[in-house]
């Protein structure tokens, strides 16, 4: 039952991703194309750059995909920041949650939205197991996940497995290190029905 659920998901979001919608903008493809024809000429400006889809022009934060009303940092990117205080995060409720008090990026929150009434239609009721979790989370689960006080796959990987290696990559396929997780960032969820 749960492989036929998660299959239904990744079709759902694999259907989601193929919408036209989530292609670039034609303003945002328009504005890429200028900046290839035009000369380049170093302006000072307050405003942040990113790597665009060339190599040889830059693309401003307005012009990604998601709304930032703070700038990326360090600690945001390593999940070291407390999301009910982000300008960027809102409450997800509980209409959608498993559980009260998890948090997601408002963009990714909206877009999950939309996934969901879609799915309703298709008698599917997800539900949001788990959401952003901060550094210090994600390293309560990894740390629990090796001492053996959290099972792994129904093992105490502490008790199973005694080379650290071997033990590392078994967390590995099931939970991200610390640092590396993109739940950090509010964009990726865990799901059940």
């Amino acid at each position: 039952m749960k492989k036929i659920l998660f299959i239904v998901l990744v079709l759902s979001v694999w259907a989601a991703c193929k919408s036209p919608s989530n292609e670039p903008s034609s303003a945002f493809k328009d504005k890429i194309a200028k900046e290839k024809e035009t000369p380049k000429v170093e302006q000072e400006t307050d405003e942040k750059t990113v790597p665009s889809a060339s190599t040889d022009s830059k693309a401003t934060e307005k012009d990604l995909p998601v709304s930032m009303t703070k700038p990326l940092d360090s600690d945001y990117l390593m999940g070291k920041f407390v999301p009910s205080k982000h300008p960027d995060f809102t409450v997800i409720k509980t209409k959608y949650a498993s559980r009260n008090g998890m948090y997601m990026r408002k963009d990714a929150y909206s877009a999950f939205q939309k996934m969901h009434e879609a799915a309703i239609k298709d008698g599917v009721n997800l539900k949001i197991i788990s959401a952003t979790r901060p550094f210090d989370r994600q390293r309560s689960i990894w740390e629990a996940k090796w001492t053996g006080s959290r099972k792994v796959g129904g093992l105490d990987l502490s008790k199973t497995i005694a080379d650290p290696s071997t033990r590392a990559l078994k967390i590995l396929e099931y939970s991200s290190m610390p640092g590396t997780s993109r739940h950090h960032w509010g964009t990726d969820i865990d799901l059940n029905n």
